[in-house]
C-alpha cells in the first residue's frame, strides 16, 4: 500500500512540475514575439498618450526589425512578469529588470543593454543622506523588484524600517506626495525623470547597487542567444547609442 502511495504521489509531482513550465518554442521560425512589460517605469517603458512607449520599448522593437519577427507588448504588473513568462503566456521580458543569480535559477537572460543602479527619493523637506538615515522610517517599492529585495535587506540591519510593496511605481510616487511613505527606492534614472517632472523631490545614490537590464526569456528556450545576435548587431550599426540618448538624457 506505502509502496503504491509513493508512485501516485511520484506521478503527481511530475504532472505539476510539467504543468507549472509552458512548451518551449522554436524561436528560430516563430514569426511573433509576445513580450511582456510593465509600463509604469519611466523612461524605460510607459504610457503616453495611450500608447506603450520608452527606451525598452524602442529597444525591442528594433531587434523585432532586425530578426525579422513583429513585436507585441503585453503590459502587466512587474510582479507577474516571471511567472507569465515560465508559464509559456509571454515568450520574453523587457521592463527594466535587472539580473540577478537569484532570477538566473528560473530564466535566462540575453546580454545586458544598459547599465543601472538604485537611488533613494524623498520629499524635499527631509535631509536624508544615507540609508542609516532611513532607519526608522517607512520605504516604498515595487513588488517583485531588486530594490523590493534591497530594501528587504536593509530591514534585516534595521528592524524599525517598515516596508511597503506595491505594484506600481505611479502608485509609490503618489505615496510619497501624499506623505503616507517617507521614500521611495528605485532606479536612478527613474528617479532623474520623476524629479524634473515633480516639484520638491529630492534623492542620494546607493553606490553598491550596480547592475545590468537585460531581456528576460524561458529556460532552454536559445531565444536569449537569438537576442544576443541582435542586440551586438545594433551596437555595431550604432543603433543603441541614439535609442539610449534619446531616453537617459536629462
Amino acid at each position: 500500500m506505502l509502496k503504491l502511495l509513493q508512485t501516485i504521489f511520484l506521478s503527481a509531482l511530475i504532472l505539476c512540475i510539467a504543468s507549472c513550465t509552458g512548451p518551449v518554442e522554436d524561436y528560430t521560425t516563430k514569426d511573433t514575439l509576445v513580450i511582456g512589460t510593465s509600463a509604469d517605469n519611466p523612461p524605460y517603458e510607459f504610457v503616453k498618450d495611450g500608447e506603450i512607449v520608452g527606451l525598452d520599448i524602442d529597444v525591442i522593437e528594433n531587434i523585432g526589425k532586425t530578426l525579422g519577427k513583429k513585436i507585441i507588448i503585453k503590459n502587466m504588473d512587474f510582479s507577474g512578469l516571471l511567472p507569465a513568462l515560465t508559464t509559456g503566456n509571454i515568450d520574453a521580458v523587457i521592463a527594466g529588470i535587472t539580473v540577478t543569480d537569484q532570477r538566473k535559477q528560473k530564466v535566462d537572460f540575453s546580454r545586458g543593454y544598459v547599465s543601472t543602479s538604485m537611488e533613494v527619493m524623498f520629499l524635499e523637506k527631509n535631509t536624508f543622506q544615507k540609508v542609516e538615515d532611513l532607519h526608522d522610517k517607512h520605504i516604498g517599492v515595487q513588488s517583485g523588484t531588486t530594490w523590493e529585495i534591497y530594501a528587504k535587506s536593509q530591514k534585516e540591519r534595521f528592524p524599525q524600517m517598515k516596508i511597503t510593496s506595491l505594484p506600481s511605481n505611479l502608485i509609490l510616487v503618489e505615496a510619497l506626495k501624499n506623505k503616507n511613505i517617507d521614500a521611495i527606492i528605485m532606479e536612478e534614472v527613474q528617479v532623474i525623470k520623476f524629479k524634473n517632472k515633480i516639484e520638491n523631490l529630492n534623492s542620494f545614490a546607493l553606490n553598491d547597487t550596480k547592475g545590468e537590464f537585460a531581456i528576460a526569456t524561458q529556460k532552454a528556450s536559445g531565444l536569449a542567444e537569438i537576442f544576443n545576435k541582435a542586440i551586438d548587431k545594433l551596437q555595431l550599426e550604432g543603433t543603441l547609442y541614439p535609442i539610449k540618448t534619446k531616453w537617459l538624457s536629462n
